[in-house]
């Protein structure tokens, strides 16, 4: 039986830029990243938080690109 060898596939990954609106909001202001966006308020306060809480957060995501944003007005 003949052996094949398998060749580890170079996918090349278009990374994204976070200093797009839609990236940097990703990272930083959703639920569930406020320990990273913590770590990012206080590395350029320079100054200790003890919580960020992202739970307000008044924009809506987008899912599919087709959709329209939302914002939400209180």
């Amino acid at each position: 039986m003949e052996q094949k060898k398998i060749m580890p596939t170079k996918e090349k990954r278009k990374l994204l830029s976070p200093k797009l609106d839609v990236v940097f909001q990703a990272l930083f202001g959703e639920v569930g990243s406020e320990r990273i966006t913590k770590k990012f308020l206080e590395a350029i306060l320079d100054k200790k938080l003890e919580e960020v809480d992202l739970s307000r957060n008044i924009i809506l995501r987008r899912e599919k690109p087709e959709d329209k944003m939302g914002i939400l007005v209180y």
